[in-house]
């Protein structure tokens, strides 16, 4: 990855995080953050962009039917790619613990990363609620202790993603 691209999705990065923070300054509640696990410099490959779609349409579901008072929602596609948020009237651990399951139960669960922060900005992590950590897409080590260091290849852990995003949109086809 060039050091250029390296750059800009820093930068994206740093830019979701003032602008959540702003956010959480306007509106009182609870952040929700979707964002996708896909690593390399393309972020917002096609089948990148329809998993992201997906995840939005399970959080939309579960908004819907737990009737959620979103205070805001916001979505784009920046160089880290696909990326939205809501800001909500729902406590932070019970909104967390429907994320989880989102993210173990979904057949593209493990694409998404929904991470949760309380009005004061602290995340709300998957220890704390007494859920175990993720564990790698390839190998059943934590998927932080993998990509920390670099455990798998870009391109091994591109082939695994296409191959889940591709079954499920096939498996959604005969649905």
């Amino acid at each position: 990855m060039s050091t250029e691209n390296v750059i800009r999705i820093l930068e994206a990065r740093e830019n979701r995080a003032a602008r959540h923070k702003m956010l959480r300054e306007i509106y009182p509640g609870t952040l929700l953050a979707l964002t996708m696990n896909i690593p390399g410099q393309n972020k917002s490959t096609p089948s990148a962009q329809k998993a992201f779609e997906t995840g939005l349409e399970s959080i939309r579901s579960i908004f819907s039917s737990r009737r959620v008072n979103v205070l805001k929602h916001e979505a784009g596609i920046t160089d880290d790619g696909p990326q939205a948020c809501w800001i909500v009237d729902t406590p932070p651990s019970l909104l967390k613990e429907w994320m989880m399951k989102v993210e173990e139960t979904h057949p593209l669960g493990r694409l998404f990363d929904l991470d949760v922060s309380d009005e004061k900005g602290h995340t709300i992590h998957r220890e704390s609620v007494g859920r175990k950590y993720r564990t790698c897409l390839i190998c059943d080590d934590s998927a932080h202790a993998c990509a920390r260091s670099q455990r798998h290849r870009i391109q091994e852990l591109q082939q695994v993603i296409e191959k889940m995003i591709n079954s499920y949109i096939e498996e959604e086809k005969y649905a």
